[in-house]
């Protein structure tokens, strides 16, 4: 059985959202997980850090630490028994126990430094703005190719997608980071249409903004939706509404409108093909290679 221990803040200054300690969630969750009756709980969930561009999400995302759920499950749920993640690790039910194994799965994975200590810390106080790693040469040619995608994908997408929402046209910022700066594209979407525009007219309903080199191995494919939002490479605006005589009205438009020219769950299936041909190319990385 898997259930989720944390109650993780993972897209929550993404999209944004509310980075306050979620208590009620928390609550539930070890409700819930008492109510399971197990004899033995593996809390897995975050048992990763973020490295590179994304580590400050260690101090946004992980709001609690596994060493506090087991100290909170023991007091919730005495009975359960509650043992460390630890990556690399297998965990077998033997003779009605559990025997953990700390490098029974070493093979599968490459670990990058000692576990020893955990720098993490939940300090959610600064999200810092987006980078790129584009080549400076290459961005003329990507920022050209993005371009094309927008004008010929992304707007096609939302005219469909968008059609008959609402009376007033629907406005959309893209802003896309380069290393040099970002780059706006507004996407005015009305009737059946959505117009390009270059630009920020500063009023909009709904914004993106992701880096270049993100954007760009989504289209490609070699990444996810899922991979550049949880590395913090992808941020959304507050939903769309529209003021009416009786209250707001929220617009039935996703928060990162780029889903519409290339669904999420497309996305997804799209990196782990990727993936896998890169493993059957030999061009993965070892810990990617040593699961073929």
């Amino acid at each position: 059985m898997e259930w989720t221990w944390a109650p993780l803040l993972e897209i929550e200054a993404q999209v944004p959202g509310s980075l306050a300690f979620p208590y009620r969630l928390y609550d539930t969750i070890l409700d819930l997980v008492a109510a399971t009756g197990a004899r033995a709980v593996v809390p897995s969930a975050a048992g990763q850090r973020h490295l590179g561009s994304g580590a400050w999400l260690d101090r946004i995302s992980l709001p609690l630490s596994e060493q506090r759920f087991l100290r909170d499950l023991a007091v919730r749920a005495p009975t359960i028994r509650g043992l460390g993640s630890r990556i690399g690790a297998t965990y077998s039910v033997v003779g009605g126990d559990i025997a953990v194994d700390r490098l029974g799965g070493r093979t599968m994975v490459e670990r990058l430094e000692d576990d020893a200590s955990d720098p993490r810390r939940f300090r959610p106080w600064e999200v810092p703005a987006l980078s790129d790693t584009t080549p400076p040469q290459e961005s003329p040619s990507v920022e050209a190719r993005l371009d094309h995608w927008i004008t010929d994908d992304l707007a096609p997408a939302l005219a469909a997608a968008l059609s008959g929402v609402d009376a007033d046209p629907i406005r959309m910022l893209l802003s896309v980071v380069f290393p040099s700066g970002a780059r706006d594209w507004t996407l005015v979407a009305a009737g059946d249409s959505c117009e390009v525009l270059d630009g920020d007219p500063g009023d909009h309903d709904v914004a993106n903004a992701i880096s270049a080199r993100a954007l760009v191995d989504v289209i490609d494919g070699t990444r996810s939706w899922g991979d550049v939002l949880l590395a913090g490479q992808l941020r959304g605006s507050a939903p769309a509404f529209r003021a009416r005589p009786t209250g707001l009205q929220r617009l039935p438009v996703a928060t990162i409108f780029l889903y519409y020219a290339l669904p999420y769950s497309k996305s997804a299936r799209r990196a782990v093909l990727a993936d896998l041909d890169a493993v059957m190319r030999g061009d993965a990385p070892s810990w990617l290679q040593n699961r073929r």
